[in-house]
Parts: C-alpha cells; sequence; structure tokens
C-alpha cells in the first residue's frame, strides 16, 4: 500500500503540486485579503482564545504554574491539529466521488488524490503552528529547542491522515452513509480527545486511549 502511496507523489508530483496549488489559491479567490486569511484566520483564532480561556475565564490546567494565558496556547495547539484531522477527513469522503471527471473521462492517477487533500490541509497546520511558535516565544520570551523537531510529529500525523484518506475515500464510493458519519466522527473527536481536558482527567482505564489521540 505504502509503496503504491508514494509511487504517486513520486511519478505525478508536478501534477500533486499543480492541484494543491489551485485548491488553496481556490479557498481564497475573490476575498479582499486572498491568500493572507491562511495568517489572519489562525491569529483572530488565537487572540479569541486568548481573550476568552485567558482573561476572562481565567482556565488553567490542573497543577498548571505560570500565566492562565498557557491554557490558551495549549489549547490552540491541540485545536489545529484537530482541524488538520477534520479537513482531511471531510474532504475525503468525497474525494473520488466529487472529481467524476478525472475518473471516468481521463486516464488520472488517482493515488495523487489523497496527497491534494493532505497536503493543502498541511499548508494551513505550518501556518497556524507559526502563529503559536510566535505567540510561546512572545508568552515566555524564549523557546526550548526542542521546537526544531516539530516537523517530526507533523510527518507522522501527515502519513497517518494520508492512510485514512486512502480509507475513507475508498470506502465513501461504496457507503454514501460515510460522509455523515465522519461529520460526527470529527465533532466526537473534538470533544473526546485531550484538547479541552489533560489525560489525567479521565478515568485512569481510559488514559492509554487519551494518549493516543
Amino acid at each position: 500500500m505504502w509503496m503504491t502511496i508514494f509511487h504517486g507523489v513520486t511519478k505525478h508530483w508536478q501534477l500533486v503540486y499543480a492541484i494543491t496549488r489551485r485548491n488553496i489559491l481556490t479557498r481564497y479567490r475573490g476575498s479582499f485579503l486572498g491568500l493572507l486569511w491562511s495568517l489572519v484566520t489562525p491569529l483572530l483564532r488565537l487572540a479569541i482564545y486568548t481573550f476568552v480561556f485567558g482573561t476572562i475565564l481565567k482556565v488553567r490546567w490542573p497543577n498548571q504554574a505560570g500565566d492562565t494565558l498557557d491554557f490558551s496556547a495549549v489549547l490552540f495547539a491541540g485545536l489545529i491539529c484537530h482541524a488538520f484531522a477534520a479537513e482531511i477527513l471531510v474532504q475525503s469522503t468525497s474525494l473520488i466521488i466529487g472529481n467524476r471527471q478525472y475518473v471516468k473521462k481521463v486516464i488520472f492517477p488517482l493515488e495523487s488524490l489523497p496527497w491534494v487533500v493532505v497536503l493543502a490541509a498541511l499548508f494551513q497546520l505550518i501556518v497556524s503552528s507559526i502563529v503559536l511558535v510566535v505567540y510561546v516565544f512572545v508568552l515566555k520570551a524564549e523557546l526550548s529547542w526542542t521546537v526544531l523537531f516539530l516537523p517530526l510529529p507533523f510527518a507522522a500525523l501527515a502519513l497517518m491522515m494520508l492512510a485514512i484518506a486512502w480509507l475513507v475515500s475508498a470506502t465513501a464510493v461504496f457507503v454514501r452513509d460515510l460522509t455523515q458519519v465522519v461529520d460526527l466522527a470529527t465533532v466526537g473527536l473534538l470533544f473526546l480527545s485531550p484538547i479541552f481536558f489533560p489525560v489525567s482527567a479521565l478515568p485512569e482505564m481510559l488514559q492509554p486511549f487519551g494518549d493516543s489521540f
């Protein structure tokens, strides 16, 4: 399976790049700020989270030392990862069905389509992560050297979502109800994964599952 996946992107990388670029630009086409929305959106979201959870509610993690604004940084980190996974899951349900012009009328490398979805979502994840890193630096006046390893978990997450995108897109061709199931699953994933709460808040028997999320 993995050989097929990587063969698709290495052999047709120009096609993958062109479609990914088109999808990203189309998302903001016609708007006043254009591609800048990919930067403005996470900035505004982070500002809202900081104001609500850090200034008004003053929420803290259990045993958290330091400023209440730390909660908004952790929350934002979890939300951008969830948004990355949710975007891929939702778009994968219509990946083949929604591109019938490629599937039926021309000889098209279908193995390239999941790459397009993942790379487009990865672009937004990277931009949002840069915003987060800058915010943490402003908040703490320093950055840990471990931030240099941030691409590693991103790469692992992207590969995992790539495999899931393959599975979901292929299944959705035969099970049309999968679209509704995935919509509900992404909401459930948001509230069941340790984004709004630490893993330690889960019952002890469920904590290993919380770590996996």
